[in-house]
């Protein structure tokens, strides 16, 4: 089981991960 630190270490690179992902669908968007 992982402890609570690891837990939201996780979380936010998830979210961080997602937030990449929204900037590069962007700036392929913007750049058609």
């Amino acid at each position: 089981m992982k402890d609570g630190s690891a837990f939201l270490n996780d979380n936010a690179q998830r979210i961080v991960d997602g937030m990449i992902g929204d900037a590069e669908r962007l700036r392929i968007v913007v750049s058609r």
